[in-house]
């Protein structure tokens, strides 16, 4: 019998490389995080493998060990890459963190439509979970909706 080798798609060498970085990461709710990039994910599912393969991924660089290097050498397109990247801010306390509507206004002044679309799945989603989080941590509710206007504007 002949041996086939096994060829992953761009999407899913994304969702395992995701499953694999986020495993043991829990949201602030205390689910699993990964089911919140997957939910992402499904979200632009209409816009096609490289906006799907951008949103599994769109935390990976903010949230774990990977780099966009990394992306890179691992043969994924540059439309990708760049909406990662667009997606990705810089961790509290950074010298070079933008507040959260320069980076929102960053994403959409970039012209990129993938991290924009990316991006409003994303604040949707959150804002769809925002019941789940501690009473303390509810007041984000009006940033992700200003940063949804802004996005849609």
């Amino acid at each position: 019998m002949e041996k086939k080798l096994m060829v992953l798609s761009m999407l899913d060498a994304a969702i395992r490389l995701a499953v694999a970085h986020h495993a043991g990461q829990q949201d602030k709710g205390g689910r699993a995080y990964i089911l919140h990039p997957l939910r992402v994910m499904n979200a632009v599912r209409d816009l096609g493998e490289e906006a799907m393969a951008a949103a599994v991924l769109h935390d990976i660089v903010e949230d774990t060990s990977v780099t966009l290097d990394d992306l890179r050498a691992m043969a994924f397109p540059e439309s990708v890459v760049r909406a990662v990247d667009l997606l990705t801010r810089p961790p509290a306390g950074a010298t070079d963190r933008p507040t959260h509507r320069a980076y929102v206004e960053r994403i959409r002044d970039s012209g990129d439509s993938i991290a924009r679309a990316v991006k409003l799945a994303d604040l949707r989603d959150n804002l769809g979970r925002i019941g789940e989080l501690p009473a303390m941590e509810r007041g984000i509710a009006r940033r992700y909706e200003e940063a949804i206007r802004t996005l849609e504007g």
